[in-house]
């Protein structure tokens, strides 16, 4: 987790790229080090970071070659993860304010929210001793959420893997961190979403509290032990999810699509393959889907089953945002091969 893109795309950005080659070398370093920082990484919560920066470098050493478009790309690209949350609407984001303070380190719940599909909170950590905070630097928590009744909805731990009821129901969206220009406050938020539109839905929050006993700084290598513990708001069980079924309009030889689903949290499309393939592992595929006005998402989460030869990939959209139809891509990264299927809105 100690590499930083950002510095070898600044590095990058300066070089003559008009090259193939050269920009073929640079990426190739580049996915290189993302791997092996993958390989390392035994937390879920860094392993969905890295997977979307690893797709990420790979779309720009297929599709771009110019630094400018790169760079745009890579701005769009950081910023389509807080779609969902747009579409949401305002009404189910909670507004708390609630802080609270241990080991030189406040932590102020800005907002939350709860529904019987998603779940989380917004947050700034402010320094209230000497620490100070870069524009590389990235948090994790080891934290419980737990309802008024005593429930462990969520349970986060680098070192005991606690589960709960939902936790293989769920998956976790890390928003981008945003650095104060003092260096003493950022912002990130932490949310969950459903798996699959059908599964058991989540409890909604009454009388709730996150409860922190760890803040870890991967880029810095710094934990700090402590606790701190915060009250949420109560959720919404009121808030229904708008889903929407794709059927195929253009098949493909080479693959075929088992649902392919879109809800208020996220689109799951599940395909298998037709004939046996070599790949497997997810990172040796680029897989995202583009819609009408050509926009790509990246898949932010994928499964693998039946002996890899079933697939499941998580976008982070929404039915509020997306359109009737769109094309889901599957390429090798390395070009040996390229699946389009075309999804129509029933």
């Amino acid at each position: 987790m100690g590499y930083n893109i950002e510095k070898d795309l600044e590095k990058w950005g300066t070089q003559d790229c008009n090259m193939p080659d050269k920009t073929r070398a640079v990426l190739d370093e580049t996915y290189s080090q993302l791997i092996q920082g993958k390989k390392i990484s035994k937390s879920p919560r860094k392993w969905i970071k890295n997977i979307t920066v690893v797709s990420m470098a790979a779309l720009v050493g297929i599709v771009l070659w110019q630094n400018e478009t790169v760079l745009a790309t890579l701005n769009e690209w950081f910023g389509f993860s807080h779609q969902w949350k747009q579409s949401l609407g305002d009404d189910v984001f909670l507004s708390n304010g609630t802080k609270q303070s241990d080991k030189n380190l406040e932590i102020i719940v800005e907002k939350n929210m709860s529904t019987p599909y998603s779940l989380g909170f917004d947050f700034t950590l402010k320094s209230t001793g000497n620490m100070t905070f870069s524009k590389d630097s990235q948090v994790w928590f080891d934290y419980t959420i737990k309802n008024g009744d005593g429930s462990k909805i969520i349970v986060e731990n680098e070192e005991v893997q606690e589960k709960t009821d939902y936790t293989d129901l769920i998956y976790l969206q890390h928003t981008d961190v945003s650095v104060s220009s003092d260096g003493k406050a950022l912002k990130s938020g932490f949310y969950y979403f459903l798996r699959e539109p059908n599964a058991e839905k989540l409890p909604v929050l009454k009388n709730a509290t996150l409860e922190i006993t760890k803040i870890f700084f991967p880029n810095e290598n710094v934990e700090v032990v402590g606790k701190w513990s915060i009250p949420l708001k109560d959720g919404n069980p009121q808030i229904a999810d708008k889903v929407k079924h794709y059927t195929v309009e253009k098949e493909s030889d080479d693959i075929t699509i088992k649902h392919a689903t879109l809800t208020q949290s996220n689109f799951v499309i599940e395909y298998e393959f037709n004939k046996e393939m070599s790949v497997s592992d997810m990172e040796l595929l680029n897989s995202y889907i583009q819609d009408e006005t050509g926009r790509k998402y990246k898949t932010n989460q994928y499964s693998l089953e039946n002996n890899n030869k079933t697939v499941r990939v998580n976008f982070p959209l929404t039915s509020s945002t997306v359109p009737n139809t769109m094309t889901l891509v599957v390429e090798e990264i390395k070009g040996d091969f390229k699946f389009e299927v075309t999804l129509l809105e029933e």
